[in-house]
């Protein structure tokens, strides 16, 4: 059967969703005719081959499509590092049609990383088969494009995003067939958020099924590893600031009202500025309440995803714990972010994985038995608070917060220190 008459059926439907979620691209975000003419940094074309299984980057036949597609993805990387920042240090305030001024604390460049790096990780370890070599090599392109479209809407965004991805592929020169093309639209296209199922968007009838279950699962694999309590966190400085959302606050509104400048600001400047608003740090005790719900309801398309993976249940319950901590002893946004922290850097510590063993950290060992964590994370939430965001009118320097280390309970590890030990400030690191 030829590689056309394989996806004959549904290939008027992507071609379809394709021009016009392009052609709504171009007429709502005129910007993106300027962006695409940037050109892939070498670094990330790196990044993408070396992801790859070596038989495949060594196949003579799939040469010139490795590298097709990993100059493709890198394109995509660099648009949402251009549009969004590269990481929570670094957000970039963005605008789109319906949500305007969000600063990407979480969907920035980090974050994509993650989902092309684990993405391709479920496709290495699925089932012999499950994903063709053609597949593999194309999957980095929907995992680095799944979110380079954002503010237009749940739905839009992916749309957009999906044809666009298909539009930069026929950029490259490389004759992708349109399995190729319809594997990578529908694999975008199953993050989308399902308002039926609550889940995400995996259809078994399009194409690609495999590569729809390994972006939906890169998208969502920060639920099982130690850093998801902390992504769910900085989420809530772009859940605030959207158009209409579910907690009813506008924390745009906040800022200017406060008269603060913004500019330099990390997910940490955000965070403080949260908890000196009544309102907006009600809101997070929400959030924060909604996102210990999701890490334990949501249902990954593979059960083998959270033995591979291993951390969801440390993840749940050390939310459960801050919730509990918000609740009583009402701790700050920012302590809550710090305790995350502390937790991501314990639970990839050679120090501590070693005399409790990676396994029992993982099903809870640490949560609230060990000693040492407890005493780690006590000593953040023991910390002086850091200044509030000045309430005049007058430019503030994003370095003027209060960032005196607290005493370390366990070496090392302060709330206000990175693992690398860099002075965090909201201007500087996190």
């Amino acid at each position: 059967m030829s590689d056309t008459s394989a996806v004959r059926l549904p290939e008027e439907e992507w071609r379809n969703g394709q021009r016009e979620g392009l052609a709504r691209l171009h007429r709502e975000d005129p910007r993106f005719a300027e962006l695409l003419t940037s050109q892939p940094r070498p670094g990330d074309v790196r990044f993408v081959e070396s992801l790859l299984p070596q038989p495949v980057r060594d196949d003579p036949a799939l040469r010139a499509m490795v590298r097709a597609s990993a100059t493709a993805a890198a394109i995509g990387l660099r648009l949402v590092d251009e549009q969004f920042g590269r990481d929570a240090n670094r957000p970039k305030v963005h605008d789109g049609a319906v949500h305007r001024g969000v600063p990407h604390t979480y969907h920035n460049g980090t974050h994509t990383r993650d989902v092309v790096r684990e993405s391709v990780a479920y496709a290495v370890n699925a089932p012999t088969g499950a994903l063709t070599p053609r597949e593999v090599v194309t999957l980095p392109i929907a995992a680095a494009f799944h979110d380079v479209v954002q503010g237009h809407g749940r739905g839009a965004d992916e749309s957009m995003s999906a044809a666009l991805a298909v539009d930069v592929m026929g950029r490259t020169g490389f004759p992708f067939t349109a399995r190729d093309r319809a594997g990578v639209y529908q694999a975008v296209m199953a993050t989308s958020f399902n308002e039926q199922t609550k889940g995400q968007s995996i259809d078994p009838a399009k194409p690609g099924l495999h590569m729809q279950i390994a972006v939906a699962t890169g998208d969502l694999a920060g639920l099982a590893r130690p850093e998801g309590p902390a992504q769910g966190v900085y989420l809530a400085v772009e859940e605030f600031a959207k158009h209409a959302n579910r907690f009813g606050v506008d924390l745009g509104q906040s800022l200017r009202q406060a008269g603060v400048d913004t500019r330099g600001w990390s997910a940490r400047g955000y965070m403080e500025f949260i908890g000196s608003d009544p309102g907006l740090n009600n809101a997070f005790a929400a959030h924060l309440k909604g996102q210990a719900g999701f890490f334990r309801a949501h249902r990954y398309p593979s059960p083998e995803t959270d033995a591979r993976l291993g951390f969801r249940e440390a993840n749940a319950r050390l939310l459960d714990t801050l919730n509990a901590k918000v609740e009583t002893e009402h701790i700050s946004p920012q302590q809550v972010s710090d305790g995350t922290r502390i937790h991501r850097t314990l639970s990839t510590s050679s120090t501590f994985t070693q005399p409790i063993g990676w396994a029992s950290y993982a099903a809870g060992a640490h949560e609230p038995t060990h000693p040492a964590v407890v005493k780690a994370i006590t000593a953040g939430f023991s910390s002086p608070p850091a200044i509030k965001p000045s309430m005049t009118h007058q430019r503030q320097s994003p370095a003027a917060v209060n960032t005196s280390p607290a005493r370390d309970a366990v070496r090392g590890i302060s709330p206000h220190k990175a693992v690398s030990d860099r002075q965090l400030s909201r201007d500087k690191f996190l």
